[in-house]
C-alpha cells in the first residue's frame, strides 16, 4: 500500500510537531517561531504542495484530541 501525497505530508506535519515539542522541552528558544512556522519551514519540497492550513489543522486537531494507550 502506498501511501497518498497528502498522508506523507500529514505524516511529516505530526513528526514537525513532535521536533517542535522536544525543542521546547529541551529548553531551546522556539519563542520566535510559531509551530506553524516550524512546519512550513521544515516540510520537505516534494511534500509542499499538499501541505495547506487546512491540513495542519486537521493533524493538531486530530493529534490533540486522541489520547493513546501504550501497550
Amino acid at each position: 500500500m502506498t501511501l497518498t501525497t497528502r498522508e506523507k505530508c500529514a505524516v511529516a506535519i505530526s513528526h514537525a510537531m513532535i521536533l517542535y515539542s522536544y525543542a521546547i522541552k529541551n529548553g531551546k528558544n522556539m519563542e520566535q517561531k510559531s509551530i506553524i512556522d516550524f512546519i512550513v519551514k521544515n516540510m520537505p519540497q516534494e511534500l509542499k504542495t499538499a501541505l495547506t492550513m487546512e491540513l495542519i489543522d486537521d493533524v493538531i486537531q486530530f493529534t490533540a484530541n486522541s489520547h493513546m494507550e501504550l501497550s
